[in-house]
């Protein structure tokens, strides 16, 4: 809420609890938000530019191949052991072999162990600093000086001292997040444990035997796995950035099962203490092996060379050996999934949302005491249908239940802008369907119709008028709504549905 006595949008600090601020009240010098992105592009741009100047010491060739085989190590640490999942790491690995494989550079300095962490961990804090620069440009953070200053003279020292610091519309986002088991490291470390059955479940479906081919089916494999291969989706695509890295457009109509991918590195032997090369000769006759009369079209698709340094850096060569990642093919394998199976994952995202409207909204608001009827329509053929009516002390709320939560470029304003929209239809009346690349206005019945409905017609469902004096509307989404009240329409994650009142 903004602040009680100016009203001025409030800023939040000091995770885990984030301390709210009022800029004004507190005298904070918030920057303009124009100056704030020109500062912070500015700062960007010189930290990379230093990180730049760092890697072409490096000699070219052993610094790629230190990045992937620290890469392997992480996701074989993350496969054998199931640690907290470093998103931002991972990201840092991917985006840094695409990028220094498209580079020009070839210094003195060798790569080793040490080295290649620490550079690889120097770009993961840059990694945050531009996560930082997204949520300023989407206004879901605020750029902060100690003192007042003159933009024309600041030297980029003294840029570098400004802090960006989260505004409290970033709380649905860290709670969306919370929600879908992404948190800090911290928190991570604690909640991991839960979620070790189902990782071993899916360890046992994909592992085998080496050089099998992996025996599965996709939709099971979807509905067994959703939550895991929900939070990689959206968590691994939660920006541009991030997006950009993890692209795998020009595999569709090349890989017609994410299995595909297995199947090509575990004809290779995994390698406990070192990383996996092939001749390039024997990585073309696995491709045949999988694809076929394919092989020569998936070459360019599935191996990133000098020449070819575009595509997901999955498979790369490095003077005349081809690199095979065994549990990086594995993580891919299931990102795949949501990404190449677009109609399998939605089909089971919409068999939980319609689980969210028949059993868990229910279950919520009995937990919290309320008598809950569902599926309350106005007669046999119904022009109007309430997903539940829920009373409780007099008071009956007309419940609207929807399956809406994390997303892919979630931390982009336009996503919550989207929802936004929905939500004020559902009041209104009013939906939005996509007709080409136009949103198309649909009329339905509104939530104020149907709370009319129930004011006179609660006897009908089981509801004594003579109680229940008050009747409120409600929507309840599955994770945290970016507007809390529409038309005094209550709007509500379902996890607060014991807070309503």
């Amino acid at each position: 809420m903004p602040c009680s006595t100016c009203g001025t949008r409030l800023l939040i600090q000091n995770p885990p609890n984030w301390e709210k601020k009022c800029p004004t009240c507190d005298k904070i010098h918030v920057v303009n938000r124009e100056v704030a992105v020109r500062i912070s592009s500015e700062r960007l741009l010189y930290v990379y530019d230093l990180f730049l100047r760092y890697v072409r010491q490096f000699k070219k060739t052993g610094l790629i191949a230190h990045i992937i085989w620290e890469r392997e190590r992480f996701a074989r640490d993350f496969f054998d052991n199931y640690k907290p999942f470093d998103m931002s790491r991972f990201v840092a690995y991917n985006f840094l072999i695409k990028h220094l494989m498209m580079g020009k550079f070839n210094g003195t300095m060798d790569a080793n162990e040490s080295n290649t962490a620490e550079l690889v961990k120097t770009f993961d804090r840059y990694l945050e600093l531009l996560t930082d620069h997204i949520y300023l440009k989407e206004g879901f953070a605020e750029l902060v000086a100690d003192m007042p200053f003159d933009s024309s003279s600041l030297t980029v020292q003294e840029k570098l001292r400004f802090r960006i610091i989260r505004t409290e519309d970033y709380l649905p986002l860290l709670r969306t997040y919370a929600n879908n088991q992404i948190y800090p490291e911290e928190e991570a470390k604690k909640i991991t444990e839960g979620y070790r059955p189902e990782w071993e479940r899916i360890k046992q479906k994909v592992e085998g035997e080496q050089g099998k081919k992996i025996a599965y089916n996709p939709r099971v494999f979807i509905h067994n796995s959703y939550s895991i291969l929900n939070v990689l989706y959206c968590g691994l695509i939660k920006n541009a950035i991030y997006a950009e890295t993890f692209d795998f457009s020009n595999y569709e109509g090349l890989v017609e099962e994410p299995s595909q991918i297995m199947d090509v590195a575990n004809g290779f032997l995994l390698v406990a203490e070192y990383p996996t090369v092939t001749p390039l000769h024997e990585f073309r006759n696995a491709l045949k092996r999988v694809f076929k009369g394919k092989a020569i079209s998936a070459e360019p698709i599935l191996l990133v060379t000098e020449k070819n340094p575009a595509t997901f850096p999955l498979f790369i060569l490095l003077e005349g050996n081809v690199f095979i990642s065994h549990r990086t093919a594995f993580l891919v394998f299931a990102l795949l999934h949501p990404i190449l199976l677009k109609d399998y994952f939605h089909d089971e995202t919409v068999k939980r949302s319609k689980e969210l409207e028949t059993t868990r909204a229910k279950d919520a608001f009995e937990k919290a005491g309320y008598t809950w009827v569902p599926s309350v329509t106005d007669k046999k053929k119904s022009t109007l249908e309430i997903d539940g009516l829920a009373g409780r002390n007099g008071t009956l709320f007309v419940v609207e239940v929807k399956g809406w939560g994390l997303t892919t470029f979630y931390e982009h304003k336009n996503r919550h802008e989207q929802l936004v929209k929905a939500l004020k239809g559902i009041v209104d009346g009013t939906k939005y369907k996509m007709k080409g690349n136009k949103p198309v206005q649909k009329k339905i019945p509104s939530l104020l119709k149907k709370i009319e409905y129930a004011k006179f017609n609660m006897n009908k469902h089981g509801f004594d008028s003579n109680v229940f004096k008050t009747v409120k509307g409600v929507i309840v989404i599955e994770d945290f709504p970016p507007i809390t009240e529409y038309k005094e329409i209550r709007i509500i994650g379902l996890e607060d549905v014991p807070l309503l009142k």
